[in-house]
């Protein structure tokens, strides 16, 4: 489970699962979550899931809407090792 701004994984995939999946959201959104996406990124690879599922907000709503932010953050949605579905909200 992912709580921003702490950014936090729980749990593990169980090893007689044959699926497990990441939900998050809301995240990166402050200038701390960005410096700290990766290391979260870094962390829900090691556990494996299936799937992730980015349920959108990925700035504050604050932060202009600028290609070069959103291009950022695409950038570490690239780096998970499973596969990504990302639902946009708002920004």
């Amino acid at each position: 489970m992912i709580k921003p701004p702490t950014m936090t994984t729980r749990g593990a995939q169980p090893k007689n699962s044959a699926f497990a999946f990441v939900v998050m959201g809301d995240v990166p959104y402050s200038p701390k979550d960005q410096q700290q996406f990766p290391k979260l990124i870094q962390r829900i690879n090691a556990i494996k899931p299936s799937l992730l599922f980015h349920v959108g907000d990925l700035k504050a709503g604050k932060t202009p809407c600028e290609r070069e932010i959103f291009q950022k953050v695409k950038g570490n949605l690239n780096t998970f090792q499973c596969p990504v579905v990302y639902t946009p909200w708002r920004q």
